[in-house]
């Protein structure tokens, strides 16, 4: 072997080892980008929460036609409620006064297609669209009563909808949902996609898989063929109790029930945190997650501001209950909690505005 061979082979040696080290080097120095916008993204949206929530979420009803088997819906027994349109306006109006931000309907514990007055309602919301992000969480089997003027309407006064796909065949919908209502689903889904493609529609739709096989889930064609069309944002094959009222009884064989305990928690709950709760009556509750009861309210916007309800003592006492030691009982075993360290250290949010929209959708 002559000196050139050898030093060609020592060469490419000495080449690896070093693209070896640049890329070492390059991930420690991600790593510490990451941590430092990280540490600048948190303290920014600390800095808006001094004053006024990231985003709110109006239950504009407290009714929802599923029955699905992993939700407590179908065991809580609650009196129907409709939000008037005045106080709806008013805290609309409250809202926009104040910068605006997102805003969610129904997203959490109804359905907004059983409002009667939804219609009515995104008209007047898209007048304020320069400074409203709209956004809800919904299984889209309500739409097939709007006529295309109405379901245009829909699409685009929201910026973005979740859709809660509940089964890709009849009888996986029925036993995740509790209705036959796969077939409903699936056309309205195509009439979505056909009405976004003809009108050239900005909105996002965002499918979140409820499901108790995700093996077989990913191989369906219904599957894929809705991937072609809207963007995946979660499967989900285990659930939470709802604070004991869901058991593993409830759910179909394969789903798990997620037991958690989060009385180790040293830091508050993005959830709370981050959103401003209303119900139908225009009460505001602590955590619009899971206070299906409304056990823990904390003002009324019929009587006070948003403003005024976010800084006042008892609301700030509810936000703190993690780092003051006082977890409220509906808290302690709650599958939503997230670690505000967590939820906003993430460096897509060191320039976060209200308007860009809800923070966890950013980046």
């Amino acid at each position: 072997m002559n000196i050139l061979t050898v030093f060609k082979k020592m060469a490419k040696k000495l080449i690896v080892y070093m693209l070896k080290i640049i890329l070492k080097c390059r991930r420690i120095v991600d790593k510490i980008q990451d941590v430092i916008l990280g540490g600048a993204a948190y303290n920014h949206i600390l800095k808006i929460l001094e004053n006024r929530p990231l985003d709110i979420n109006l239950e504009v009803t407290n009714s929802c036609p599923q029955k699905c088997c992993f939700c407590c819906n179908k065991k809580i027994k609650r009196k129907g409620e409709i939000m008037k349109m005045d106080l709806f306006r008013k805290i609309c109006d409250d809202y926009y006064m104040m910068g605006g931000g997102g805003l969610a309907l129904s997203s959490m514990q109804s359905d907004m297609f059983t409002d009667p007055y939804l219609i009515e309602r995104l008209e007047y919301l898209k007048l304020k669209k320069d400074k409203f992000f709209l956004y809800t969480t919904n299984p889209m089997i309500g739409i097939n009563k709007y006529d295309d003027e109405k379901l245009k309407l829909i699409l685009e006064t929201f910026n973005y909808i979740s859709v809660s796909v509940l089964g890709l065949n009849k009888q996986d919908f029925l036993d995740m949902s509790g209705i036959d209502g796969f077939n409903l689903f699936y056309d309205n889904m195509i009439r979505i996609k056909n009405m976004i493609n003809e009108h050239n529609i900005k909105i996002k739709i965002a499918l979140n898989f409820r499901t108790y096989d995700k093996n077989q889930l990913v191989n369906d064609k219904i599957y894929k063929e809705l991937l072609e069309y809207f963007n995946l944002e979660g499967i989900f094959d285990s659930y939470f109790s709802w604070t004991g009222t869901i058991n593993q009884k409830d759910l179909p064989t394969g789903a798990k029930l997620i037991t958690k305990n989060n009385l180790n928690e040293t830091e508050n709950c993005a959830a709370s945190m981050s959103t401003l709760s209303i119900t139908p009556a225009g009460k505001v509750i602590g955590c619009g997650c899971i206070d299906w009861n409304n056990r823990h309210i904390v003002g009324d916007l019929n009587n006070n501001t948003i403003c005024e309800i976010w800084n006042s003592d008892n609301y700030k006492r509810f936000r703190n209950s993690f780092i003051q030691k006082n977890i409220p009982h509906i808290c302690k075993e709650c599958a939503l909690y997230a670690n505000i360290k967590n939820a906003y250290s993430r460096k897509a949010l060191v320039n976060y505005k209200v308007t860009d929209g809800i923070y966890w959708t950013i980046g």
